[in-house]
């Protein structure tokens, strides 16, 4: 088998020594006594490991510094960038591309959350979406919610959103739901689906607790995410196979209480996007089943004071 540089890696050499570097970490091989040779084998964008000290191949093999090279699975043009990032988390990044493919996500709310979600998912190439919305779009969405334009106002965002994703990846294939959670048919929409995303906030925030605890209770994936003016959150992958708790043994509000702790009227596209991209980032990370980069046991929550961004966990839901 062939190997090449994994794409978030770098090779150079400062004097005599073989030094190896990405966003986060610099590995150097000191006064390495083949050092111009050895970058020039790596340089090649393939090449045979024997070609490298065993030694050293070893190293650079099990820290993920070289990867194998797959010849025959060449993704097609508009791929070749997601299959670069995929590259970086697994070994074979095509399938991760192929099982993707094949995943169908349910989306619960096509607002300011939902609608930049099924962006993002789309273009990291899932092809099966449920779109669930009783909403029509208003010219107040556009501040935030990016997949809709002027000829929308007063089609059901469902349908626009579907007509308007099908545009720019027309291999999408979309079932919609002019309606609102909880509605008696949701297990009969989410049941063939592979996640669903809670992207809902009426009444209350509550209730997209209360829906990822239904998909729960269905054997299906699930998370929920909100955003404010200071405060944004995203909740673990809850993952009936896989988490710990359930959506409900994650919060500590009192769920039968009266008190609706409602979203704000208030919004910014920036704050929004923000939340929006970690979550959907989250999702397909599960999706694609990269282990390592799943957060299936806390909350995250990012919250913004006198122009600094904090990032912090916690075991539990605080509204």
């Amino acid at each position: 088998m062939h190997y090449k540089l994994a794409p978030d890696w770098n090779i150079t050499l400062e004097n005599n020594d073989l030094v190896f570097f990405n966003e986060l970490d610099k590995k150097k091989i000191k006064n390495y006594h083949n050092a111009s040779n050895t970058l020039a084998v790596i340089k090649k964008n393939v090449f045979n490991p024997n070609c490298l000290e065993r030694e050293l191949s070893s190293y650079l093999i099990q820290h993920d510094i070289i990867k194998p090279h797959y010849p025959n699975n060449a993704p097609p043009e508009k791929e070749t960038k997601q299959a670069a990032f995929w590259d970086v988390f697994c070994n074979n990044p095509n399938k991760c591309v192929q099982m993707l493919k094949n995943k169908e996500v349910a989306i619960f709310g096509v607002g300011g959350i939902g609608s930049i979600v099924l962006e993002i998912l789309a273009s990291v190439g899932i092809k099966k979406f449920k779109l669930i919305d009783p909403d029509v779009v208003e010219a107040s969405n556009f501040n935030r919610q990016y997949v809709y334009n002027h000829k929308d106002i007063g089609k059901p965002k469902v349908i626009a959103a579907s007509e308007n994703m099908l545009l720019r990846h027309n291999d999408l294939k979309f079932k919609t739901y002019i309606s609102k959670y909880p509605c008696e048919e949701f297990g009969s929409i989410v049941c063939s689906s592979d996640f669903v995303v809670s992207a809902i906030d009426n009444p209350s925030l509550r209730s997209a607790i209360f829906l990822s605890q239904d998909s729960w209770e269905l054997g299906i994936p699930s998370a929920f995410a909100a955003t404010g003016i200071r405060k944004g959150f995203i909740s673990p992958i809850f993952d009936p196979k896989k988490s710990s708790y359930s959506p409900f043994e994650s919060s500590n509000i009192d769920l039968n209480s009266q008190h609706k702790s409602t979203p704000t009227t208030a919004s910014s596209g920036s704050n929004n996007s923000i939340i929006s991209s970690m979550f959907a980032e989250q999702i397909m990370f599960h999706l694609a089943e990269i282990k390592e980069e799943i957060n299936s046991d806390h909350y995250l929550y990012l919250t913004r004071k006198a122009g600094k961004l904090s990032v912090h966990y916690r075991k539990n839901i605080v509204l």
